[in-house]
């Protein structure tokens, strides 16, 4: 069975996931599978206890197990009547399609590049979204924002997070965002 018909029968069963990925070195992805497109699927992320913790979006071709979750913290999200729930209308069949349709409107999201470089996640906000790039104006781990937008190869991006407990606290204590124009810098990161 391959990955989508996988991801696609969990989100059926509603069952508590641990999704693999290559590279082996990619963190396992774990929550309720939202739903799948043509090459992305949403994972609703739980976190310990079986919490809700924000969105998840993989890439398909990067998943090589899909296991259900052992423990008690299926049966307790499953107490939660508000959860998983899931963004409607997301494109979950292209990249930008995913970026451009994705609930963030002007909020932090992390983007991963996990076959160019292991735990490395970069936080920002999207400002421009294009087939080849996508311009993200970034925030360090100390809150404050980069002095200009850098741009990734957008189809280099495996994972994309937002609304967890990470990116909403940094959030919290994130001072506005300065207007720095859409792409104020020729450098690149690829």
């Amino acid at each position: 069975m391959d990955a989508a018909k996988k991801l696609d029968k969990a989100r059926m069963d509603r069952s508590l996931v641990d999704v693999h990925r290559n590279p082996r070195s990619s963190e396992t992805v774990w929550g309720y599978v939202s739903a799948v497109g043509k090459k992305w699927a949403l994972i609703a992320n739980a976190r310990d206890g079986g919490y809700p913790d924000g969105f998840t979006a993989i890439r398909l071709k990067d998943v090589i197990a899909v296991r259900r979750r052992a423990g008690f913290e299926d049966a307790f999200a499953k107490t939660r009547t508000d959860w998983p729930e899931s963004p409607l209308h997301l494109d979950l069949d292209s990249t930008r399609g995913l970026l451009e349709s994705a609930p963030t409107r002007g909020r932090l999201i992390a983007i991963e590049r996990e076959r160019k470089l292991e735990d490395a996640m970069w936080v920002g906000v999207p400002v421009l979204i294009d087939k080849r790039w996508t311009w993200m104006h970034e925030v360090d781990a100390d809150a404050a924002w980069r002095e200009e937008p850098l741009a990734y190869r957008t189809t280099s991006i495996t994972r994309v997070t937002w609304g967890d407990s990470y990116l909403c606290a940094l959030e919290a204590v994130l001072p506005a965002r300065p207007d720095v124009g859409v792409v104020a810098t020729k450098r690149l990161r690829d």
